[in-house]
């Protein structure tokens, strides 16, 4: 549920596109309401609003045992490629290792 199968890549990216957006965002929108002659008061107020939304975006999110548990999930069933060899009791992922019998010609 965190991220979709095969779109992390992209996610990460959007992320980091987002991040730089409004990490320079709020002062730039600063920068013009001062130079617009705007009161600073209201620079102030302006920037505050890109706090508070990020304050009620990560309220939205889960909690971080809850993504670290839906991680190691995904993980192991990226390891076997499929949910059903799991055992819920292990710590680990269990290995189907193909052994070779006497009767199997190994040259082939």
């Amino acid at each position: 549920m965190c991220l979709p199968k095969g779109q992390e890549a992209e996610l990460a990216g959007f992320f980091v596109y987002c991040t730089q957006i409004l990490g320079w965002l709020p002062p730039l929108l600063f920068s013009f309401l001062v130079q617009a002659d705007v009161s600073q008061k209201y620079g102030v107020i302006v920037s505050a609003f890109g706090f508070v939304a990020a304050i009620l975006l990560l309220s939205c999110t889960g909690s971080w045992e809850d993504i670290v548990a839906e991680a190691e999930r995904n993980a192991a069933v990226d390891l076997t490629g499929s949910s059903a060899d799991l055992d819920p009791n292990a710590s680990t992922v269990k290995e189907d290792v193909h052994k070779p019998s006497d009767d199997e010609d190994l040259d082939a």
